[in-house]
């Protein structure tokens, strides 16, 4: 099985679980870059793996619920992450990150 595709196998099916903290220092929104960096940590931890460049469209609200498509680009294609605040404390937000289990086609 092709490396790529093993990853993205593994982090379909894990990542879907997996939390992340971010802070931002305007109430009520997590920055682009904030989100980005803090999607490419969340999978850098489960896989093991330094993750490629996580790219996102714009700024996300702090909100529970509030998710967002961004994308990473593997060997075999360029993926959607499915970006989703999970809860919100302050400043502090946790979402959840999902890896599709396909290229866009």
């Amino acid at each position: 099985m092709h490396l790529t595709t093993r990853i993205v196998s593994v982090l379909a099916t894990t990542l879907a679980l997996a939390a992340c903290s971010s802070s931002d220092e305007s109430v009520g929104t997590l920055a682009k870059g904030t989100v980005e960096t803090g999607a490419m940590d969340a999978l850098t931890k489960k896989t093991g793996q330094q993750a490629p460049q996580i790219t996102c469209p714009g700024d996300m609200p702090a909100k529970v619920g509030a998710s967002m498509v961004c994308s990473i680009p593997l060997t075999n294609g360029v993926y959607d992450v499915t970006v989703t605040v999970t809860a919100v404390n302050g400043t502090t937000a946790q979402f959840s990150v999902e890896v599709a289990s396909a290229p866009r086609s």
